[in-house]
């Protein structure tokens, strides 16, 4: 009987000792993941025990947060895409702006200029700005309705004539003939 008593009592001294490991473990593994989001680091969870379990969870964590670095390598690099291009978009819109500005320009410096052809270009780049402007704006609205996009039926006929409407007189401008026949209530 005393042996069994024994026995017991080494299990359970074996299973305590187990036990206390592994939450040992788990707080360190708690504490490195605390630094690890608060500091920018590309450190992982490391384990001090042999255990199957702890090492599981521990591999897991760090496939985890090395999934969430690249996500975040993967945006810093399209935000630098996206930067680059409204750089080069405020750049294209600046020139024809720049150039409609030095044919007016000249045209209140010398009155008496043939002005049909100076007024044709700022004509023309002042198409170029809006084209470029109206681009601009349906990338910010893009970007702001992305976060919280929320879709919902929308009436396509509605919308098309709006869109045709805005863009009417450009088209009459450029010698096209408008005539839309669009369904009605279409809905999507």
């Amino acid at each position: 009987m005393l042996g069994i008593i024994i026995g017991l009592s080494v299990i359970c001294l074996v299973l305590a000792i187990t036990l206390l490991l592994i939450i040992i473990d788990i707080r360190r593994i708690n504490r490195e993941l605390i630094y690890i989001n608060h500091v920018e680091t590309n450190a992982g969870v490391t384990t001090n025990t042999n255990f199957p379990l702890v090492r599981k969870l521990a591999a897991g964590i760090n496939d985890n947060l090395n999934a969430t670095r690249q996500l975040r390598l993967e945006q810093i690099a399209q935000e630098k895409k996206i930067h680059q291009m409204l750089l080069n978009l405020t750049h294209d819109i600046k020139t024809p702006l720049t150039v409609a500005t030095g044919y007016v320009q000249l045209l209140n410096r010398d009155p008496h200029a043939d002005a049909k052809q100076s007024l044709a270009r700022v004509a023309h780049n002042l198409r170029s700005v809006n084209y470029y402007l109206h681009y601009l704006m349906d990338f910010n609205l893009i970007q702001e309705k992305s976060t919280a996009l929320k879709l919902k039926p929308i009436n396509l006929s509605k919308l098309l004539e709006t869109e045709l409407f805005d863009y009417f007189d450009q088209l009459t401008a450029s010698g096209m003939k408008v005539t839309p026949k669009i369904a009605p209530n279409l809905v999507l």
